[in-house]
């Protein structure tokens, strides 16, 4: 059975409900207080009677972003974003305190005919709205907006690009949302430019942005796939010295390769030894977890020729090393599946099990208290011991054989079956003459018909 390799989930923005892994800070939450150095306290009491003012605060606010002057306009916005980025913001939904459309509404009409800088507070507004699960559905099915920003992105200075990135990224965390920015007129592309030519700032959200619209769809991941210098930008940006930036290009680069057609354009050589780089450098940690997951995918599908992989110096020691480490920073079941991704190739495992201690590692990931890491390796081993030369290493791995026949006596399900087939295998090379392997517990014979996959 191949082994089982799960994805990088999207970014949560700080408040969201969304689940899985929150792999970027994204740094969209920092708020103006914050940004401003100023250390304002605010007590409940403050906050409870600003509270009790805020409908008729932002109904105000709102209708002059909608039908008042230019500089009338301009303040508006300037008190919305106040709202949206303090303590109020922080705690309610501002889109339930307005009447229905009214707030949303009226940030559209400063997108379309505001100053540059009421523009850029709106685009601060709905980056802060699109922090809430509650209001991402809503805002993308606003007539408009979508289009707003795109246009903001690509034509405004770049305050205004970065901004507008930002709230795209926030709304881009849930598979409806993802689908209907994808599907936006020059969405994807503005992003990328941003990617490749926006400020610091700018660049880091566009690409948790990206990665953030590649989680688990594989139409945005071919578009942005094809995107000319896509790939070029995000290995620049997980070379910097930005650790945000550097989660962040991870991130994206390890959903983008879940897609198969992506793997081409990824595996050029300037582009895998980034990856294999920053893996092996370990910081920041989030980052190395990200490249691990794009590496192991893109060894899980490489063919024949291994997707370039084997020229890269370094990487089984260093996979070895880091899964030394592994238990204490938590990234196990990541080094396991990669593992056994690389072993699935024939064309890498003879560099594998000339690995000193990888087998060793195998055996230390097979007797893990996770069931999905334990079984990833287990997988490995299985997968190396159809590489002969793998043989003497496995027989020589104390307790390794013993631990294969424990799970095949145990565990439930394909690790169990994968066990069995194993055991098997190896025993039967070795009557064979072709393994100094010793099997010692008797295996069960019907289970080992269960596993027919494995060529005997």
């Amino acid at each position: 059975m191949p082994p089982t390799l799960p994805k990088v989930p999207p970014s949560a923005a700080p408040g969201s409900s969304t689940g899985g892994k929150q792999l970027l800070a994204l740094a969209q939450a920092e708020d103006a207080w914050e940004a401003s150095g100023a250390e304002i306290e605010v007590t409940a009491a403050d906050v409870d009677d600003e509270a009790m003012h805020l409908p008729t605060r932002l109904a105000e606010l709102c209708e002059l972003c909608r039908i008042g002057s230019l500089e009338e306009r301009d303040e508006a916005a300037e008190g919305l974003k106040e709202v949206a980025t303090g303590p109020l913001g922080e705690y309610q939904n501002l889109m339930e305190v307005c009447p229905e459309g009214l707030l949303l509404e009226a940030l559209l009409a400063v997108l379309r005919g505001g100053s540059d800088r009421a523009r850029v507070n709106a685009a601060i507004c709905l980056r802060c709205l699109g922090r809430l699960e509650d209001n991402k559905k809503a805002m993308v099915q606003s007539g408009g907006l979508l289009e707003g920003l795109v246009t903001m992105a690509r034509l405004d200075g770049m305050q205004a690009s970065t901004q507008a990135v930002a709230a795209l990224a926030n709304l881009a965390t849930t598979p409806f949302t993802r689908e209907v920015i994808g599907t936006t007129e020059g969405a994807l592309r503005v992003v990328a430019s941003v990617l490749r030519h926006g400020e610091a700032e700018g660049r880091r959200y566009a690409a948790g942005a990206l990665g953030n619209l590649a989680w688990q769809n594989s139409s945005n991941c071919q578009q942005i796939g094809i995107i000319p210098s896509v790939f070029a930008s995000l290995r620049e940006l997980l070379l910097s010295s930005d650790e945000a930036a550097c989660v962040a290009a991870s991130s994206a680069l390890a959903n983008l390769a879940t897609e198969q057609s992506n793997h081409p354009a990824m595996s050029e050589k300037a582009t895998l030894e980034a990856l294999v780089g920053h893996l092996l450098a370990g910081f920041p940690k989030k980052a190395q977890a990200h490249c691990l997951d794009a590496i192991a995918e893109l060894a899980r599908y490489s063919g024949e020729d291994g997707q370039g992989l084997g020229d890269i110096d370094g990487l089984f020691p260093g996979l070895v090393k880091l899964s030394q480490r592994s238990e204490k920073d938590g990234t196990c079941a990541a080094v396991s599946y990669a593992f056994a991704a690389f072993a699935s190739q024939p064309t890498l495992r003879l560099q594998m099990v000339r690995s000193t201690g990888l087998m060793e590692a195998l055996m230390t990931l097979a007797t893990h208290d996770e069931v999905q890491t334990r079984s990833d390796a287990v997988c490995a081993i299985s997968e190396l011991s159809q590489e002969e030369s793998a043989l003497p290493r496995i027989a020589a791995t104390a307790g390794l054989l013993e631990e294969l026949q424990k799970v095949a006596m145990s565990e439930q399900g394909d690790i169990r079956e994968v066990a069995i087939a194993t055991v098997a295998r190896l025993g039967y090379l070795n009557s064979l003459g072709k393994g100094p392997v010793k099997v010692g517990a008797e295996m069960p014979s019907a289970e080992i018909e269960v596993s027919a996959g494995f060529s005997l």
